[in-house]
C-alpha cells in the first residue's frame, strides 16, 4: 500500500507570514498538532507544530504576533506519493516526525500524521497481513 492512499487530503496549510497567535487558534480550532507552511507560490518551505509554538510563548521566546516564518522547521523530510507506507513509517519514526508531507514538484499533495500511521497499523495487524 503507498502513502497515497492513506494520506491525508484535508490538512492546515499556513503562509510564512500568518502570526503565531492565529496559527495557535486555527490549530486548536482543527484540533491537530501541526501544519505545512506554504510560500506564495504554494510550495512546502517548512513546518510549525503547536507544542513548539506554545513552549516558545510560555518560555517567551515567541510573541503571538510574531510571523511564524523564522519559527517554522525548515528542514522537512518528505517523501513521494508512491512510498510504500511501512517505509514511510520508518522515516518518521527514525526522524521522529508527528507529520510527514506528501510532495510532488514542491507542492503538497497531502500529509501522514502519527495517528494516521498507528490506525494504519492496527488495521494492517487486524487483518493478519
Amino acid at each position: 500500500m503507498t502513502v497515497e492512499q492513506i494520506m491525508r487530503k484535508r490538512f492546515l496549510a499556513f503562509r510564512e507570514t500568518d502570526r503565531v497567535g492565529p496559527v495557535l487558534d486555527w490549530m486548536d480550532q482543527a484540533q491537530v498538532v501541526g501544519g505545512v507552511v506554504l510560500n506564495e507560490k504554494k510550495q512546502l518551505v517548512g513546518l510549525v507544530y503547536e507544542k513548539k509554538l506554545y513552549q516558545g510563548l510560555f518560555q517567551q521566546e515567541y510573541d503571538p504576533l510574531q510571523v511564524i516564518e523564522n519559527i517554522m522547521e525548515s528542514k522537512i523530510i518528505t517523501v513521494d506519493k508512491n512510498e510504500n507506507w511501512i517505509k514511510a513509517a520508518k522515516k518518521m519514526r527514525i526522524y521522529d516526525l508527528s507529520i510527514l508531507p506528501i510532495v510532488e514538484n514542491g507542492h503538497v499533495l497531502g500529509i501522514l500524521m502519527l495517528e494516521d500511521m498507528l490506525d494504519q497499523f492496527l488495521l494492517h495487524i487486524e487483518s493478519g497481513n
